[in-house]
């Protein structure tokens, strides 16, 4: 190795262990010159004049010395312990040199240095060497691999030694005493021979365990050791022909065991000594390289890098290092850390110190705070993150400190991005979920769990089809797939199953994210729950073209339907309209209240769509209006058979909440083209001849241009009456109110009248059933109470302190949400108290709900406004609830008075009504009184007061104060 690191040459020359064919050949060439000497032997002869004694010495030296090389690679070659195999094989060896030193010394012909030198003695130091040596190794062979001790090995030696003496002292001086292996003359005894064949036979064992096991002799070449094993056995073939010690046999034996000891040698020296060597030389190399390897890597890494010596001093950093402070490597080298990293904190603005002293100081790892900055020589502070750790030696002591550290700039920004994107998907109402390109999902938002019932955990590695709910076939997904594959972007509505089993739709953009180089790295969808949304469109779309209490289609539908039907019809088709409206419904909705009216409406459209033919279309245009429209022939008479059928299905009574109601229908008919041929005039035209059969009493009536004109006097009246609002062309008179004991005027009753500039005055019956129906009941109804209340206040200015007025109310008004707040505002500002107001109320507007009118009348009787019953006898059920409804006084219908005194029902009925007012604390008072019979009867049933033509009219407000002051000063018994 040269000194400045880099490797020597020389490492292609390092012996390898033997290939097998090289094994093959070599253990060939053996056996074939072995069996070429073995069946020849007359064919090889030694010359007379070699020295066999030098030539034995000489192999025999070389054995001896290749032994205690094999000692010497065993016992030192393999560390400080060794392994344990190679620590006895080498004591073998020891024992086997140094036996074969005493054979050599001893053999024939050599001078006697410890004794006769004898072939016997020679050949026995040489038996005992052969079996020390065979079974030595076969014990090698079988040893464990692991590491003795240094006393074992030196016990092991010392064993080899001892047992050498003990072997020497022996055959010295015990040698007449062992069996002869021997004889001069005669040659080699059957011991010997068989000896000599054990040992073959331990050899081969030994090759059969050196093949069988592998792990064994580690660390030797087991090639070489095989190769050797085959020459020494056959070595020790040829001492077994042998006659005389100087014989070729001999000689042979000799030599292939000189070859056997040379390949024992090699297979211990190649692993244990040469391969240990080239591969110091290659770890040099490799180190070189290690060493090479890292420059360049810390050059060529991404974050920065300085390494100090154990005083602080620069010893080495990267471009990156550089680049960051400022400071070229030529530069910093040699200069202490902190004046090439130099760092505050980036809150306090404070110098922080830098971590390579306490690094040294305390030989541990550290790190630096967070918002650490760098001052660069040059430039601008620069966020960084480090650590910073000792380097040690292969002893652990401290040698320097290598520091690691990052701009962290774009990394912050990225942070800062992720959590901004981050905090967005949290956010946003949309669910978000994303898949790796294969559609495994990685990630999902809150509101994506809220939306399906899966929880992150729950989905991560999971694909879409976890939320698939079976509604959509394999060419929806393989068309969403194509869009995304050729555009990356697919947008749509997907029916999806949630965690619990409950389908939702959801509308959904799927988005592919690609790289710089245009792969796909992720696909984001981004979706929404609409299902009640879709719902609710539906329910809109539904609503909009339906009536919603019978479910029938409404007008705007039936319009669109009409004009459908005009344009397939053309000029050629024949179509009829049928209008037809339910007779007594308002009343039956006025005394037995909406919720029947409702049911009956319902059962009514159910009837009417169970006798329609297919493609016949009924709707409900509003309140009890029902149309129909027929495809027809063009005869009437067809037409007649469905206004029939319609007819036939009201005969049957409606049997709702304990009631049986007969309700009969009215029914108009226009036919397409002759009445109309347009949707609009068919309508209108249906609807006038559905008037006409209602004021004829027939079942239908089919059209005729002059029914016409009743509709238009109807709708001139509605706008004449608008117009009367607007003008004021209302007033009131006022009738009085009589007590039967005082004959005094106790109030008046407040009615109201059109000055219409065309027809004069209008009594209330023509106009108020339009201005309920219109809505227009509502203003009206509020004119004639302030101007009734104000009057009362001015005849009380008059002096007529103890005068009440008595207003009407209409179901509508009654049933308006600011009821009491109207009147109270109208009796504050006209100043009249409360108990000078009476509101009149109809029995049917108070059966409607009776549970509500009785809070209603509550509310309006504890602000102290009086309460009167109106039109008392004539509705349904008012004895059950006489008795709960808070009111003050019952009036007592003009139909029950008319035929007084000469009826004696109609005397018996106000008897028991006047009786059971009494009983339950109410006045009663008796309207339409004309004449005297019929004053002078109430007034001996007890009746409390009257009002009506046989005391006066109604009369204008300036014609009352004449009546007033007369009954002022009337008697008691005036009539």
């Amino acid at each position: 190795m040269r000194i400045d690191g880099e490797p020597t040459g020389g490492a292609s020359s390092a012996l390898e262990p033997l290939s097998r064919p090289l094994l093959i050949a070599v253990v060939g060439s053996m056996l074939l010159g072995f069996f070429a000497m073995w069946h020849c032997p007359d064919t090889f002869h030694l010359p007379d004049k070699l020295p066999y004694i030098s030539v034995h010495f000489l192999l025999e030296l070389s054995s001896i010395a290749i032994s205690w090389m094999i000692f010497s690679v065993g016992w030192h070659g393999v560390g400080e312990n060794g392994i344990g195999s190679m620590a006895f094989l080498g004591s073998v060896f020891l024992a086997v040199g140094l036996l074969d030193v005493l054979h050599t010394l001893t053999y024939q012909g050599m001078p006697d240095f410890i004794g006769p030198s004898a072939a016997p003695v020679a050949t026995a130091y040489w038996m005992a060497a052969r079996l020390i040596e065979a079974v030595g190794i076969l014990i090698a062979t079988l040893l464990p691999g692991r590491p003795y001790r240094r006393w074992v090995r030196r016990g092991l030696a010392t064993g080899a030694i001892l047992s050498v003496f003990l072997i020497a002292w022996a055959i010295t001086t015990r040698l007449d005493q062992l069996p002869a292996l021997y004889i001069p003359g005669q040659g080699l005894t059957p011991l010997k021979i068989g000896l000599e064949y054990g040992v073959v036979v331990v050899h081969i064992a030994t090759m059969v365990a050196i093949a069988r096991l592998p792990g064994k002799l580690d660390p030797i070449d087991r090639g070489g050791m095989m190769v050797g094993l085959v020459a020494v056995a056959l070595g020790e073939l040829f001492f077994t022909r042998y006659v005389q010690v100087t014989d070729v046999y001999n000689l042979l034996g000799h030599i292939y065991k000189v070859l056997g000891y040379g390949f024992f040698y090699r297979a211990i020296f190649i692993q244990n000594v040469h391969a240990p060597f080239h591969q110091l030389q290659r770890s040099q190399s490799e180190l070189f390289e290690s060493r090479e390897w890292l420059f360049t890597t810390l050059k060529s890494i991404g974050d920065a890098v300085i390494a100090t010596d154990e005083g602080g001093r620069v010893k080495f950093m990267n471009a990156v290092a550089e680049s960051l402070t400022g400071w070229s490597s030529a530069e910093a080298v040699g200069r202490p850390i902190h004046e090439v990293f130099d760092i505050l904190n980036e809150q306090t603005r404070l110098p922080v110190e830098v971590p390579v002293t306490k690094v040294l100081q305390e030989g541990v790892q550290i790190g630096l705070a967070n918002h650490t900055l760098l001052i660069p020589r040059y430039g601008s502070p620069v966020p960084i993150d480090d650590s910073a750790a000792p380097i040690r030696d292969d002893h652990g002591r401290i040698q320097g400190v290598v520091l690691v550290f990052r701009d962290i700039s774009a990394k912050r920004m990225s942070e800062e991005r992720d959590r901004l994107a981050s905090r967005v998907l949290e956010s946003i109402s949309q669910g978000v979920v994303i898949t790796d390109p294969t559609g495994r999902i990685v990630s999902v938002n809150p509101r994506a769990s809220e939306i399906t019932g899966y929880t992150l955990p729950e989905l991560i590695g999971q694909t879409p089809h976890v939320f698939s709910s079976g509604r959509h076939d394999r060419a929806f997904y393989e068309k969403m797939w194509k869009s995304l594959t050729e555009s990356g972007f697919w947008r749509g509505e997907i029916w999806n199953r949630r965690k619990d089993g409950r389908f939702y739709l959801e509308e959904i953009a799927i988005s592919a994210v690609k790289d710089d180089s245009g792969n796909t790295t992720q696909f984001v969808g981004i979706f929404q729950d609409i299902t009640q949304r879709r719902q609710m469109e539906e329910q809109i779309r539904y609503q909009a073209d339906h009536d919603p209490l019978t479910g029938l289609f409404n007008r705007n539908r039936f319009k669109a339907l009409l004009q459908s039907a005009i344009d397939e019809a053309g000029n050629t088709g024949h179509l009829a309209v049928l209008f037809l409206d339910l007779d007594r419904f308002k009343f039956i909705n006025d005394t037995l209240g909406h919720g029947v009216g409702d049911r009956l409406l319902q059962e009514a459209a159910g009837r009417l769509v169970a006798i329609m033919r297919p493609g016949d279309v009924v709707a409900r245009l509003g309140g009890d209006e029902f149309i129909v429209l027929v495809r027809s022939s063009g005869e009437e008479r067809e037409v007649a058979e469905v206004a029939e059928r319609i007819a036939g299905v009201f005969r049957e009574p409606f049997r709702l909440d304990g009631h049986e109601l007969y309700v009969t229908a009215s029914v108009g008919i226009s036919v397409y083209p002759r009445d109309g041929l347009g949707g609009e005039i068919l309508v209108k035209n249906a609807d006038a001849a559905m008037y006409q059969a209602k004021e004829s009493g027939e079942t239908y009536q089919f059209y005729r241009p002059e029914m016409n004109a009743a509709t238009a006097k109807r709708l001139n009246l509605e706008n004449r009456l608008r117009r009367a609002l607007e003008r004021h062309e209302f007033t009131l008179a006022y009738q009085p109110q009589v007590d039967f004991r005082s004959g005094r005027i106790t109030g008046v009753e407040a009615l109201v009248r059109w000055l219409d500039p065309e027809e004069g005055v209008i009594l209330p019956g023509t106009f108020i059933p339009l201005a309920e129906e219109t809505g227009l009941i509502l203003p009206l109804g509020r004119w004639v109470l302030e101007q009734a209340c104000a009057q009362t206040k001015r005849w009380h200015e008059q002096g007529f302190r103890h005068l009440k007025v008595a207003v009407n109310l209409s179901m509508v008004q009654f049933h308006q949400k600011d009821l009491l707040e109207m009147v109270q505002e109208i009796l504050q500002r006209t100043r009249l108290e409360p108990r000078f107001l009476e509101l009149e109320l109809t029995e049917s507007a108070v059966m409607r709900n009776p549970g509500t009118a009785i809070r209603i009348l509550s509310e309006l009787r504890d602000a102290g406004i009086q309460i009167a019953l109106d039109d008392f006898g004539i509705g349904h059920s008012s004895l059950n609830y006489l008795k709960q409804l808070p009111v003050d006084r019952v009036k007592i219908d003009r139909s029950f008075i008319r035929n007084m005194p000469v009826d004696s029902a109609d005397v018996a009925i106000v008897t028991a009504i006047v009786t059971l007012a009494h009983h339950l604390g109410l006045r009663v008072l008796a309207e339409g009184v004309e004449t005297d019979a019929q004053r002078d009867a109430l007034r001996s049933i007890g009746c409390d007061e009257y009002q009506g033509y046989v005391f006066s009219r109604p009369v204008d407000p300036g014609d009352l104060v004449p009546l007033l002051q007369k009954c002022l000063h009337a008697p008691r018994d005036l009539p």
